[in-house]
């Protein structure tokens, strides 16, 4: 049996990176100087009843939620800024 608060972060990492396997948990718990077999990870999330990674499906609402910001601050920002000219009888215009 594991430490309570060890098994609650490997149900909380499960949870929020439903594309992670037992190895990516056990390589983000060693980040953090953290020791667990990936077997020792499968068994938590089976008593948790969270299926292996490739049966976790991405729901949609969520990744939404989770990125939409994300990905529009980075199209925003990587659109080019420039000058819009207009025809002559009107002044010039900045866009950005």
């Amino acid at each position: 049996m594991i430490d309570q608060e060890l098994e609650a972060l490997v149900v909380r990492m499960a949870k929020e990176n439903r594309s992670w396997g037992y190895d990516r948990i056990v390589g983000a718990l060693a980040n953090l100087g953290l020791t667990v077999s990936a077997q020792t990870v499968g068994n938590v999330l089976k008593r948790h009843g969270i299926p292996p990674a490739p049966e976790r499906k991405k729901d949609w609402r969520r990744l939404w939620k989770a990125g939409i910001r994300d990905v529009m601050m980075a199209i925003c920002c990587a659109l080019p800024h420039r000058r819009v000219r207009m025809p002559p009888w009107q002044p010039m215009v900045s866009s950005g």
